[in-house]
């Protein structure tokens, strides 16, 4: 038994298993000697940088600090000695270890920005490399052929201010002058030290630099990436969220669009301001790796719901990670209301037409979901658990069979 009240020095024996994907594990660990070796079930995405780890790194951490299930099984190779740290003392370990909390920051900033580009490329055959300003015009592009003109005239205004130079600079010019009563010249209003913005806001597009990170104090914000002319829904945050945090880890483009899901108040803050506001604040640095321990997780369950192969299981699935990721408990009898439409759950996993018309129309007629045009409700969640269970086992099935028979495929 792991003490859960203070840190504590573990020996494992070469071949034991240190955490099991799926179980909860309120720790993280710190190797001191030996190495450990990470594997998933739905590697989906290879890791980048590999899955053997040595002394001095990190594991367990996601999961710890994100309060949900392990992601991956940890377990030794190599004869080793661990430090495990409870996630309740995770605060404390952070405060008085300003290094660690910058390599946690930086391991989990090129995390997400891999992960992500990984999921865009299984849902939206991304093919891209790197984000640049001068995909704004593409951005642009894509909300003018949706009819969202405001949206249009953000992006447009933004590529002529960082590409005034640009291949498409005459043309966003033009098309930005004939969209301009649909612009907001001031897209906020100043409350106190908030910013409060309008449903419907952009409040940044991928592409742009990076200049402030921002935290939801009420409302809610959309999250989606715009690849070869559609946009896959990545997540909606809400009140105690940040937004746009990699602006504060990494000088790159924006890899996301944000917009406003209703009316929002925002504290923002910048890259200059960030170092005082940390300092006057050091809870800020925790609450900050806690979110995105929160959206890595989030991102590898969404990774393996594009390796369902049933566009029915993928739909049941999306549902129940929202379920786990709004920690509802999964054999709850009740009823819960999830905060977007099934369009929304549809552009969640990245479907083509043809798959999404027989899965939504076996959603439809679930006698367990009610569907209105902005929200889908559930009349009991351990009946959507037992659906995504059902089809999930049908999946693992196939792909053991598949395993067994390669002949056949």
């Amino acid at each position: 038994m792991i003490p859960n009240t203070h840190p504590s020095t573990l020996v494992f024996k070469k071949g034991s298993y240190i955490l099991v994907e799926d179980k909860e594990d309120p720790h993280f660990f710190i190797i001191q000697e030996g190495k450990v070796q990470l594997s998933r079930k739905d590697e989906v995405v290879k890791e980048r940088d590999g899955h053997v780890f040595g002394p001095g790194e990190f594991f367990g951490v996601v999961a710890a600090m994100s309060n949900h299930s392990h992601i991956e099984t940890a377990r030794a190779i190599t004869d080793v000695t661990l430090t495990a740290i409870p996630a309740s003392q995770f605060d404390a370990f952070i405060q008085n270890n300003t290094l660690a909390a910058m390599h946690i920051m930086a391991q989990f900033s090129n995390r997400m920005r891999y992960l992500t580009k990984g999921l865009t490329q299984l849902t939206l055959n991304d093919s891209a490399e790197e984000d640049r300003p001068e995909d704004l015009f593409a951005v642009g592009r894509f909300y003018e052929e949706s009819g969202n003109l405001s949206h249009a005239h953000y992006a447009y205004g933004r590529y002529l201010a960082y590409c005034p130079q640009g291949e498409h600079a005459r043309d966003a010019g033009e098309r930005m002058a004939a969209f301009t009563p649909h612009g907001k010249a001031v897209p906020y209003t100043i409350a106190g030290n908030k910013k409060i913005y309008a449903a419907d806001t952009v409040l940044y597009a991928q592409g742009e630099p990076a200049e402030e990170l921002y935290v939801i104090q009420s409302g809610s914000v959309k999250i989606t990436k715009i690849v070869n002319n559609s946009e896959i829904l990545l997540a909606i945050l809400k009140a105690g969220d940040f937004v746009g945090e990699m602006a504060i880890l990494e000088s790159k483009p924006r890899s996301v669009t944000a917009v406003t899901y209703e009316e929002c108040a925002l504290l923002a803050v910048s890259k200059e301001t960030f170092p005082q506001v940390a300092a006057s604040n050091p809870q800020i640095i925790s609450r900050l790796i806690r979110t995105l321990a929160d959206k890595i997780w989030f991102l590898y369950r969404h990774l393996a719901n594009t390796d369902l192969i049933d566009p029915v299981a993928r739909m049941y699935d999306a549902l129940f990670i929202q379920i786990e990721k709004n920690r509802i408990p999964v054999e709850s009898t009740g009823d819960y209301t999830f905060s977007f439409s099934l369009k929304e759950l549809v552009s969640m996993t990245g479907m083509n037409d043809i798959e999404v018309e027989k899965a939504v129309e076996k959603i439809e007629s679930d006698p367990d979901i009610e569907l209105t045009d902005d929200k889908i409700h559930i009349r009991s969640v351990a009946a959507i658990t037992k659906q995504r269970n059902y089809y999930k086992s049908i999946e693992w099935r196939k792909k053991a069979f598949r395993i067994s028979h390669p002949d056949m495929y």
